[in-house]
């Protein structure tokens, strides 16, 4: 999706799992492969549910905090013109 995205645009990766390798390190992966062009917009934890952390792209929702809603890992990417 992201070799796809125009440059300025963004796209919102997220799954069901609270497991780092399914989220974060995804997002990881995705910027050490494409460097300049990728960048994580912050989450903005105070429009989130409750129950919700931010992590080092993106954002998790916890199931046992936020009333049975989740697990939920939201990260947007917006892709940059390439050099």
């Amino acid at each position: 999706a992201f070799i796809m995205l125009a440059p300025g645009g963004c796209l919102v990766y997220s799954t069901c799992s609270l497991a780092p390798e399914e989220n974060d390190e995804v997002a990881a992966r995705l910027a050490a492969k494409y460097g300049e062009q990728v960048r994580y917009d912050p989450p903005d934890l105070a429009s989130a549910p409750p129950g919700s952390e931010s992590s080092r792209f993106g954002i998790s929702i916890l199931p046992d905090e936020a009333g049975g809603a989740g697990p939920l890992y939201v990260c947007r990417i917006r892709k940059l013109a390439a050099e």
